[in-house]
């Protein structure tokens, strides 16, 4: 809802709350949400940051 307010900084902290207090059985959704917010942070220009939150996606994918 954020992202489509043009609120790109108040998405992906929506996003990182979200990866915090999703259950650690649910890791699909962990790793969704983690390349949404990877791609938003991109988005932005903060590639070290995308490029940190991608990098626990493969661990966490089933």
């Amino acid at each position: 809802m954020r992202y489509e307010l043009r609120d790109a900084r108040g998405s992906i902290e929506s996003l990182e709350q979200h990866q915090r207090l999703v259950g650690s059985h649910k890791r699909r959704a962990r790793v969704t949400y983690g390349a949404l917010t990877a791609e938003r942070q991109l988005g932005m220009g903060h590639s070290d940051a995308a490029c940190d939150t991608w990098r626990h996606g493969p661990d966490e994918y089933p």
